[in-house]
């Protein structure tokens, strides 16, 4: 049988995306500053719907997004954005030997942020980790990715991660409302917490326009 040409079909990235946006943007995070959630919740969803070993990792991410001479650099500022730390880092999901970043398509927020302004597309990441360009000077086309990663803090941050309650609770929210396509999946989703606050998640994330 042949193989596709991606681990995990664009339909069903962008619905784990859309499913981990909703949840974290009705817990009043900000989306584009929440890369270890969708991480935890992507893993997880690949994980319980697919049987795909997958697992979150924590570094230093480096994404050339457009002809510039710019790159988006995930990082520690204090670093020289070359390093990672609890002051600055990426989460990403490897599984199979291929990369995921389940929050790539908020990449335009993301560059905004460091003033990196001009990046519209909301795409797909998801490559084999032998396409990883060898360092930051490879990176010379749209779509070349380098990543960093510092197993230490992927340890500290999941670790600290995993055992809060809430976010158990959240994840388990994920796989409860996830469906894989072609199945129909609930487009509102009402939960409830411990102090009565009742919440209405939605699936009402961008639209994904293409890969990188």
């Amino acid at each position: 049988m042949k193989r596709a040409t991606n681990l995990l079909p664009l339909v069903d990235y962008q619905r784990i995306f859309q499913v981990a946006h909703g949840i974290i943007r009705e817990v009043g995070k900000d989306t584009s500053k929440s890369c270890v959630f969708f991480s935890i919740a992507g893993a997880h969803l690949l994980n319980t719907h697919y049987g795909i070993g997958a697992r979150p990792i924590v570094g230093a991410a480096f994404y050339k997004l457009d002809a510039s001479d710019r790159v988006l650099a995930i990082a520690d500022a204090t670093q020289q954005f070359e390093l990672s730390s609890r002051e600055g880092f990426h989460c990403w999901v490897e599984a199979d030997g291929w990369c995921l970043d389940f929050t790539s398509p908020l990449f335009p927020e993301m560059a905004k942020h460091s003033g990196y302004t001009g990046v519209r597309d909301r795409r797909m990441f998801q490559k084999p980790l032998s396409s990883m360009a060898e360092g930051l000077a490879a990176l010379k086309s749209p779509g070349d990715f380098y990543l960093n990663s510092n197993m230490d803090l992927t340890r500290e941050l999941l670790t600290k991660n995993i055992q809060r309650n809430d976010v158990k609770d959240l994840i388990g929210i994920a796989a409860h409302w996830y469906r894989k396509p072609p199945r129909k999946i609930e487009s509102k989703m009402t939960i409830g917490n411990d102090l009565g606050r009742v919440m209405t998640l939605t699936l009402d994330a961008p639209q994904i326009s293409g890969v990188w």
